[in-house]
């Protein structure tokens, strides 16, 4: 989770501190200032410098749940790759965010800890997750196979095949 305040780093730290026995792992967002409390916990880790290309390596293979509780996302690529990877997302329930997660999401108020710890403990019971991880990917494939974006793409392709052949007749 990015520990920027507008994404949630407070509350990030606070789950973290009512759930000592579970392990964290945050992420230094790129902009903006970053909550960083001292003492930090021992059961959080802090992921430095991620770029997009390394998430996979960096935080979704490492990963069970994503924490999302953004004041505001117009999608939530992030979500969305997590869910690529079937890994269920706790989010706020921003517009782009219900839109993006859809059935799948599972959404908390971020100014409601209880609710967030209540998901978390609710995705420690192995069914539970398995449930939110098949959503996750179902969501995930619904989002990929997307009429409308093939036939977008095939709309992009015919006119560069009618582009090149228009130029090939004119040499």
């Amino acid at each position: 989770m990015n520990l920027n305040p507008d994404k949630g780093g407070e509350l990030f730290w606070q789950i973290a501190a009512w759930t000592p026995s579970w392990n964290f792992l945050g992420v230094r967002g790129a902009h903006g200032q970053q909550i960083m409390p001292a003492p930090r916990l021992p059961n959080c880790e802090v992921a430095e410098g991620v770029t997009g290309k390394q998430m996979r390596t960096h935080v979704y293979s490492r990963s069970r749940v994503i924490l999302m509780p953004s004041l505001y996302e117009s999608w939530g690529r992030v979500a969305i790759e997590a869910y690529a990877s079937g890994i269920p997302v706790i989010a706020h329930p921003t517009p782009g965010l219900v839109e993006a997660l859809g059935e799948a999401g599972i959404f908390a108020y971020r100014d409601d800890l209880n609710a967030w710890t209540h998901a978390l403990m609710s995705l420690q019971d192995p069914k539970n997750w398995e449930k939110a991880s098949r959503r996750a990917r179902a969501r995930s494939d619904e989002l990929s196979a997307n009429a409308d974006l093939d036939l977008w793409c095939a709309a992009v392709e015919s006119l560069h095949d009618a582009n090149r052949r228009k130029s090939a007749r004119k040499e």
